[in-house]
């Protein structure tokens, strides 16, 4: 059963540079934050994983979702923080390298049939 149609993400996600002297190819979103999407365990939400190219991370509170043109509330687990950028003065963000996850809450999804 695929969501991918049906759901939507908006994500905010910034490259970085891997070590100094390394080279850096920018890109498209779609390839450096792979998304996969599956029912969860009760079968009434949606679990969201993404796969996070070397390199990049998420900043986690730029994650949001709309499934049908409307907001889904969305639980991620903590990340970790870490200050570079304009945050290096600043203070500290919350990211993810590696893979994030993310679950719909208290959603009742539609049942999509096959």
């Amino acid at each position: 059963m695929s969501y991918g149609k049906a759901f939507a993400l908006v994500l905010a996600a910034s490259p970085i540079a891997m070590g100094a002297g390394a080279a850096f190819l920018p890109r498209q979103p779609d390839e450096a934050f792979v998304m996969s999407v599956q029912r969860d365990e009760e079968e009434v939400g949606l679990e969201l994983t993404w796969t996070i190219a070397p390199g990049y991370y998420l900043y986690r509170d730029k994650i949001s979702a709309t499934l049908d043109g409307r907001m889904v509330r969305l639980a991620t687990p903590k990340g970790q923080f870490e200050g570079f950028g304009p945050y290096r003065v600043s203070g500290m963000r919350e990211v993810y390298r590696s893979i994030a996850m993310a679950d719909t809450v208290g959603e009742q999804l539609p049942q999509r049939g096959c």
